[in-house]
């Protein structure tokens, strides 16, 4: 009787919590979507459009995945994605991004297999991983004798693949009934194809408005690796570029760089749908190493609906290839603890490396993970197993992968990581370079908050962060890449868990402090990651929702865990029910929100090529339908090596066919103000940046702000000269060694006429 009673207290604090949830859930719904920020956005038909057309494809996939034939299962379940992607104009940058992503995966098999003589079997990805850090050293190796673009990148590959396909078809023919009995063997539960189907809805529905959703940031510098990264003699040429994003880390636009340049964003884009699918494999993969299969694809479906990391899919910024490192790392930690087995210690560790070139936030992400992974082993008494010859060659290969990136960034800057981690480098002794000098050096520029405006501005943040993303209380940059109310959730269930547990058999400090303890490993490696998120939710000026994504994942991995240590199967199902709202409100968000602020999908084209045409769209937009740039994107366009700095709207002016970066990208807080200071020197650093051409988009500047009236200058001091005009819109010469002459008068009068005419005798004279 008493157990009975027991029983019903517990379900009913269950349900308590679930009703919580549910009260959560609707009160951010409604701040969100009633009266909030996508009020706006959820009412409009493209979005109920969507909606409806995910619905029918979520349907046909079910239908395809229910097949008992394994073969026709598979068959239909490509024909489905296929189709989806040839109506929505994505089927070749998908198809191209396959076979790339698939020639990374042998070239990486093959390499372990008869150049280190590792004959282990590995995960898949492992394999794809070692391919991606060759291709990056052979890029890197090219770049050395000043060898680069496009066209020799893919010349330099294409016997590579005729080669490799050799050898793939002949380890097919040899294991041809192996590769038919495992088709044949390929079987899925009721649940597996749920999960399965929304999954793969939640990544087609990225793909789906691949075409639409180009990015800031991926524009800015993500899609423009030919003219920023290697234009045409490798990416340790000075490109002249000063914003600290071009002095990032830059291993996946090096490893992409065969597909930029080519007319469709797709190209580049697709890469990133597969890099998140390939994620959530491996998530369910390291799931599965200590907890059951169920709740392992609870873990994948919960992941699946995090907004910050599904929307990432759908950028050419890092994010998504960098979680797909991270993940396979924390695999293989887990693997070790697991196994005690040195290959995989050196695998998480090669992995740790090599996310250290991808984004510069991961070295503190990452390290923190396999730094406490390591001490709390070590705590443990754990000791790896003798690790082969063979595969400690893996070491030097990614280590000098890790050095060859960063030489492009300490040759340019002076130091080897840039961001954040520049002033710590200058106190280890790095001399920074001009013209990163200034900058580097300079104290923060904006004014500093006291302590309890900081305070208020951190609590405002951590609302925002686990409740509700408001764009007024600094959350532009998080709520569309918003981590779901999964944080908040697992934090209520956590506290139902420690007040429901048996304090007769489950002591709390030992789960903490006992050594070889899943859930004592799982709190060391947390808490790192949770301390440095609060920290950088209360300092930072600014907040990115996307920095979090390891940490959404391993929030998810930690809560699926502890469901899974509860109680029976029944009380873990009632408790995994709790979070089904939660779920609903991360795909409401994932289908409203993209870093482009675009609703709906691609328009649906039955007869298309294959892709979308972004050059040709862009190039329309600059000549004629907003810009009239026409005369002046042919010139520029006849020659790709031109370097031009745009005074423009940003990024819409970085779209011209050359080497072409803002002003505001010296000028602004990104990169170093000091440059524009004065004629002098701007002189010095056109030469250094060895600039062509200043364009000046009409209409843009201000009356009486900055930059006109430093352009008056340079042109009454001959910097600027030989002006073209189109529509307003004016191309500038640069000549670093102009000096004023009668001409340099003529060219500041018709300036000052052209651009603003009514206060021409007031701005006429330059002080």
């Amino acid at each position: 009787m008493d157990v009975m009673n027991e029983n019903k207290k517990t379900y009913q604090w269950i349900w308590l919590t679930g009703l919580l949830c549910v009260i959560l859930t609707c009160y951010s719904a409604y701040r969100l979507f009633g009266v909030g920020t996508l009020s706006w956005h959820i009412m409009q038909p493209e979005t109920l459009e969507l909606w409806i057309e995910m619905g029918i494809l979520f349907s046909l996939l079910v239908f395809s995945l229910s097949r008992k034939n394994s073969k026709v299962r598979l068959f239909l379940y490509t024909a489905v994605i296929a189709v989806f992607c040839w109506i929505h104009v994505v089927f070749f940058p998908m198809f191209c991004a396959a076979v790339y992503l698939l020639f990374l995966y042998y070239l990486g098999c093959w390499f372990r297999e008869y150049v280190l003589r590792d004959k282990k079997e590995t995960l898949v990805c492992a394999d794809g991983l070692l391919g991606a850090v060759l291709v990056i050293l052979l890029f890197c190796t090219l770049s050395l004798f000043g060898i680069g673009g496009m066209k020799r990148q893919i010349a330099v590959l294409i016997p590579i693949g005729i080669l490799l396909a050799v050898w793939v078809l002949g380890r097919w023919n040899g294991k041809r009934d192996e590769i038919r009995e495992r088709i044949k063997c390929w079987s899925l539960s009721g649940w597996d194809v749920w999960i399965l189907a929304g999954v793969t809805t939640l990544l087609l529905l990225q793909a789906g408005r691949m075409n639409l959703a180009v990015d800031y940031d991926s524009l800015w510098y993500g899609l423009r690796s030919e003219y920023i990264l290697d234009n045409g003699h490798g990416i340790y040429e000075n490109l002249g570029t000063l914003g600290v994003v071009y002095t990032y880390s830059k291993a996946q636009e090096i490893l992409l760089l065969p597909f930029c340049g080519m007319p469709s964003h797709s190209f580049v884009l697709a890469f990133s749908i597969y890099f998140t699918a390939l994620a959530l494999f491996v998530f369910y993969k390291a799931a599965k190493v200590w907890i059951p299969v169920r709740s392992a694809r609870c873990a994948v479906c919960f992941l699946a609906c995090v907004p910050a990391v599904m929307n990432m899919a759908v950028s050419a910024k890092t994010d998504a290839g960098t979680l797909l490192v991270q993940i396979m790392m924390f695999y293989f930690l887990l693997r070790y603890w697991k196994e005690e087995e040195g290959r995989n210690l050196l695998w998480a560790f090669c992995c740790l490396l090599f996310s250290f070139t991808l984004k510069p936030t991961s070295i503190v992400f990452s390290s923190a993970v396999f730094g406490m992974s390591i001490l709390y082993d070590w705590y443990s008494k754990k000791r790896p197993s003798k690790i082969c010859r063979c595969e400690w060659m893996m070491l030097p290969v990614f280590s000098i992968e890790v050095l060859a990136v960063f030489a492009r960034t300490w040759k340019m800057t002076g130091v080897p990581v840039t961001s954040i981690y520049t002033s710590i480098f200058q106190k280890l002794g790095f001399a920074i370079r001009y013209p990163f000098e200034i900058a580097a050096s300079e104290k923060d520029r904006y004014v500093a908050m006291a302590f309890s405006e900081k305070w208020n501005r951190f609590l405002q943040r951590l609302y925002g962060v686990l409740l509700c993303p408001e764009e007024k209380v600094d959350m532009a940059h998080v709520i569309f890449a918003w981590g779901g109310l999964f944080c908040l959730a697992f934090l209520v269930i956590g506290l139902l868990w420690i007040f429901l547990c048996d304090k007769k058999t489950i002591s709390h400090s030992k789960i903490v402090w006992r050594k070889g303890t899943k859930g004592g490993y799982l709190f060391w490696i947390m808490l790192p990651m949770i301390l440095g998120s609060l920290y950088i939710l209360f300092d930072l000026s600014q907040i990115d929702g996307n920095y979090y994504n390891f940490v959404y994942a391993l929030v998810i991995f930690c809560g699926c865990y502890g469901i899974s240590q509860m109680g029976s199967k029944k009380m873990q199902i009632e408790v995994t029910k709790i979070l089904l709202p939660v779920c609903i409100m991360g795909v409401v968000m994932t289908s409203v929100t993209n870093w482009a602020w675009q609703i709906g999908l691609n328009e649906i084209e039955l007869v298309n090529k294959g892709y979308f045409d972004h050059e040709e769209k862009e190039e329309e937009k600059l000549c004629n339908t907003m810009f009239g740039n026409r005369n002046i994107w042919t010139m520029l366009g006849q020659n790709p090596r031109q370097r031009v700095i745009a005074v423009g709207e940003h990024p819409d002016m970085l779209l011209f066919p050359c080497s072409v970066q803002s002003y505001g990208d010296i000028a602004g807080s990104w990169g170093n103000p000091m440059v524009v200071a004065d004629e002098e020197k701007f002189r010095e650093f056109v030469r250094y940046a060895k600039t062509d051409y200043v364009y000046i988009q009409a209409h843009y500047m201000c009356r009486w702000e900055d930059p006109y009236p430093f352009l008056c200058k340079l042109i009454y001091q001959g910097i600027l000269t030989d002006l073209i005009y189109e529509n307003g819109n004016v191309l500038a010469r640069v000549n670093a060694d102009g000096v004023h002459n009668e001409k340099a008068d003529r060219e500041l009068e018709r300036f000052g006429m052209d651009y603003y005419p009514a206060d021409w005798p007031v701005r006429l004279q330059p002080s």
